[in-house]
């Protein structure tokens, strides 16, 4: 796409909620909201826990923060197999993953999560 101004050609941009094009040589720009795949997602996924040996409490905390209950049930759900430990949107799955991953707790999502 050539510009309007200068007729130079129009850079491609993704900055966080802002999509468009910019015009590297005057400035001129097209811009217009830019929504994330995993924003738009609507569905409802299902994180569930595995069976951790050598429980650490930095485990039984997060397990307990992201679930909601006391640390006796969080030590219970990661002692167990296939516990559901919550239902989110797929912006806080992602975060939950992140937390799961750092901490080493066994997951599966359904349905598939691509995130």
């Amino acid at each position: 796409m050539k510009c309007e101004k200068c007729n130079a050609e129009m850079i491609t941009f993704i900055e966080e909620s802002t999509q468009g094009v910019r015009c590297p040589n005057c400035g001129w720009s097209i811009i217009t909201t830019y929504i994330e795949e995993i924003r738009a997602d609507s569905t409802i996924y299902s994180i569930y826990i595995s069976h951790v040996t050598n429980i650490k409490t930095s485990q039984i905390r997060i397990v307990a923060k992201k679930a909601n209950v006391n640390f006796m049930k969080a030590k219970d759900m990661l002692l167990s197999d296939d516990v559901k430990l919550c239902e989110e949107k797929a912006p806080k799955i992602k975060k939950i993953i992140e937390y799961l991953d750092k901490e080493k707790i066994p997951y599966k999502v359904i349905p598939d999560f691509k995130y």
